[in-house]
């Protein structure tokens, strides 16, 4: 079984909802995926520790899926300061050049991770590849966005996991998600506001459906929502649903799913 943890699903940090990131578990197993600026928090509040995750994939060099890493590293140092225990290495991967810009953050956080009692082990992808983190294979495939951006599939015991990250619709991603149990895709706002979204690497409801559709994905959960459509979100699904006739989720921030 995946569990899924929604740590934050919104395009945009408010008083109320966090930046885009998630935590998949199967087993012993936990993977984050992205850090918003208030990652740690939601960490906490999602009742984890940061110490209980080993591994981390950033998938692009924007503030709303990065600002949290810094945090997130320190936060494991002071975890361990105080007594608990957590994995001797934490995996990060990411493309080269997003691994790059992490660890100038981090020069310039003065975060001197050699001196910490734990090491970051780089795992750089260029799309294509199949890692095997634990009981999942995590597979990155470059999107299209504004800055060099991976989607990604997590298989396991028969199941899978989609998620696009930010991008406009994406051939290479829909052949990642052939089957899936899961496709998380971005949808930014209605189809209206393609002209705008667009030009940005962004999708829109009608890019998540035909994504679903085209990859035959068991269930959508769209992500990266717009703060204006919290509490709406019926207005993207409605027009979701125009083409793709599946389960469609819009998760809020702390909410858990499951795949199974």
């Amino acid at each position: 079984m995946f569990k899924i943890t929604f740590l934050g699903n919104c395009a945009n940090v408010t008083a109320h909802r966090e930046g885009v990131c998630f935590v998949i578990e199967m087993d012993e197993t936990r993977i984050l995926v992205d850090a918003s600026p208030g990652v740690v928090s939601r960490i906490y509040q999602a009742g984890l520790l940061p110490t209980d995750i080993d591994t981390i994939v950033i998938t692009h060099c924007h503030g709303d899926h990065i600002l949290g890493f810094p945090y997130f590293v320190f936060a494991n140092f002071y975890e361990r300061v105080i007594g608990k225990n957590g994995p001797a290495k934490i995996r990060l991967i990411a493309l080269p050049e997003v691994i790059r810009g992490l660890y100038q953050m981090l020069d310039i956080c003065h975060y001197d991770v050699t001196k910490y009692p734990f090491s970051i082990v780089n795992m750089p992808v260029t799309g294509g590849e199949t890692l095997v983190i634990g009981p999942m294979t995590v597979s990155p495939v470059k999107v299209k966005h504004s800055v060099p951006t991976i989607g990604l599939r997590f298989e396991g015991k028969g199941l899978s996991i989609t998620y696009s990250s930010d991008t406009i619709y994406s051939e290479q991603l829909v052949q990642l998600a052939q089957g899936t149990d899961l496709l998380i895709h971005e949808a930014m706002g209605t189809s209206g506001m393609g002209n705008m979204l667009h030009p940005g690497g962004h999708s829109v409801s009608e890019d998540a459906a035909n994504a679903a559709v085209a990859s035959r994905a068991a269930r959508l959960a769209i992500t990266h929502m717009f703060p204006s459509f919290i509490g709406r979100e019926q207005a993207i699904i409605a027009e979701i649903k125009q083409t793709y006739q599946g389960n469609v989720l819009a998760p809020a921030d702390l909410e858990v799913l499951q795949v199974y």
